[in-house]
């Protein structure tokens, strides 16, 4: 039986999208060795579930129903740069949430609880809500990225209303990530 390799996300605005063109743009005159997020496939994960079994698809569907019906739609604004780890060999090149943390936490850990009743597993670390932009090759040019970074890191990318919540499919290629909608649900209107 073929699994499925999906994740839940909040889809991003064209605004905010066109911003990470840009920040990429100026970051690309380094030479640091990254391998960056195409900015039409950027979104703001919530949960990456993995191999997901076709049957499953379904108890998915209804978990996120479920809790977007339980949450208030509500405003997210985007910006900040940093990396994972922290320091001098960071992997992960990202930009944060200024705004909209606390209810993204909220509606996180209800998806967390609901899928964990469907034979997900929790959260290992606690959810830091991000936008991936690029992923770290090799150690060239990184230490001249890292101070390149640390004068702009106070970016500020744009809001967007966070209204509602996608189940993503996720097919590797060698040209990057395919995405596919499986499901949206709509947050509850205020």
């Amino acid at each position: 039986m073929e699994h499925l390799r999906t994740f839940i996300a909040i889809a991003l605005s064209d605004e905010i999208k066109k911003s990470f063109e840009q920040i990429q743009g100026s970051l690309l005159r380094t030479d640091a060795d990254i391998r960056w997020v195409k900015p039409h496939n950027a979104h703001l994960t919530l949960k990456f579930l993995g191999a997901t079994l076709p049957e499953q698809v379904e108890q998915v569907k209804e978990v996120i129903s479920r809790c977007c019906a339980e949450t208030d739609d509500f405003e997210i604004e985007v910006g900040r740069l940093g990396t994972f780890p922290r320091g001098k060999n960071p992997r992960v090149l990202w930009v944060g949430i200024t705004r909209g943390v606390e209810q993204l936490q909220e509606l996180q850990s209800r998806l967390d609880g609901g899928l964990i009743k469907i034979g997900f597993k929790p959260e290992a670390r606690g959810f830091s809500p991000h936008i991936t932009l690029g992923r770290f090759r090799s150690a060239r040019g990184k230490q001249q990225f890292l101070e390149k970074i640390e004068k702009h890191e106070n970016i500020e990318c744009g809001r967007m209303a966070a209204g509602s919540v996608r189940f993503i499919r996720s097919t590797l290629t060698s040209s990057g990530p395919i995405y596919e909608n499986i499901f949206s649900a709509s947050l509850k209107a205020v």
